[in-house]
């Protein structure tokens, strides 16, 4: 009996193979793009009528640090008649307020837009939202409930 030795179509495989991996990458990003949609997200809406600045404690019963996550926040005036100052400040804390507690803050002008400022991964709480706020000004705060995927 003799035997023949061919060089083996390695190039067939190899487009099988990157075929099937990139199969499995469009399935899991349309999968990931069907869930996305499904996941519902909460608003918290701080309001300062006054003419002075407002610190606002959330309750840990409503936003609660171990299962909710701060996606983003919003400001806005309260009285479009009267002055405000688009100023506000997120803090990682209850009552004392150090540098090393607070995790954002910003300005807007006085005209606006006032578009919601997202962030591009969650911010996690240690502790307890409070939000400082400039006067007559309605501050938005966007957050999930990891309990609910």
């Amino acid at each position: 009996m003799i035997f023949k030795c061919k060089k083996k179509n390695r190039g067939g495989r190899r487009l099988g193979a990157f075929l099937v991996v990139l199969l499995l990458a469009w399935s899991m990003s349309a999968f990931g793009a069907y869930e996305s949609p499904h996941r519902t997200g909460s608003t918290y809406v701080c309001t300062n009528a006054t003419g002075e600045y407002a610190d606002t404690n959330i309750s840990t019963s409503t936003i609660i640090p171990a299962y909710c996550r701060i996606l983003g926040y919003r400001i806005a005036p309260y009285d479009t008649t009267a002055s405000s100052e688009f100023v506000v400040s997120l803090w990682d804390a209850a009552d004392t307020q150090t540098a090393a507690d607070m995790f954002d803050e910003a300005e807007w002008g006085a005209t606006g837009p006032w578009d919601p400022m997202w962030y591009p991964l969650p911010k996690k709480l240690n502790t307890q939202l409070t939000v400082r706020q400039g006067p007559n000004t309605t501050v938005v705060i966007y957050y999930d409930d990891t309990r609910k995927y």
